[in-house]
């Protein structure tokens, strides 16, 4: 770890038929790399089924719900279903047009009890890596709705500026 607080943390677990990840505080873009990089290895392993798990998570940030966005279109098997989103979470998501993209399950969830749930370790990435990630989150989320660069568009030309003074 890079000697920073994480403003939250993954538990996951895996079955045969799928990839669990609890959120346990932030989802934001500042573990979004975290969360990406792993389900990126988890597709190169053969799973196509991911559940996240937001029971516990206190807020859902752009960055990590267009995160969510670009993991909900895993090809092949179930893609990706977020369960036990909190009032607020479920409020950010609909804010940006994610509930109509993403599978969102509104009854309540249980964590299968044959998993054992481990802490995710906080993935390495550059500045420059980072800042890509978070664009293309944001490009993502504006081609779903084209509302949402009002939201977004002045934090995307901040980031291409940061993008281009580092040569990215």
């Amino acid at each position: 770890m890079n000697g920073k607080q994480p403003t939250g943390v993954f538990k996951i677990a895996g079955s045969r038929d799928a990839i669990y990840v609890r959120v346990i505080g932030l989802g934001s873009m500042t573990n979004s790399v975290t969360l990406k990089d792993f389900v990126d290895r988890m597709q190169v392993e053969g799973y196509r089924s991911f559940v996240v798990d937001l029971a516990v998570c206190r807020a859902d940030d752009s960055s990590f719900m267009g995160i969510l966005l670009g993991l909900s279109h895993c090809q092949g098997g179930g893609g990706l279903v977020v369960v036990n989103a909190n009032p607020h979470c479920r409020k950010q998501m609909e804010s940006i047009g994610l509930h109509r993209i993403l599978k969102i399950q509104a009854e309540p969830a249980d964590v299968p009890r044959d998993l054992e749930l481990h802490e995710l370790p906080e993935a390495e990435a550059s500045p420059l890596q980072r800042l890509k990630l978070i664009m293309k989150a944001h490009q993502d989320l504006i081609a779903i709705d084209k509302k949402n660069e009002e939201k977004f568009g002045a934090f995307l030309k901040d980031i291409a500026k940061n993008l281009g003074e580092q040569g990215g």
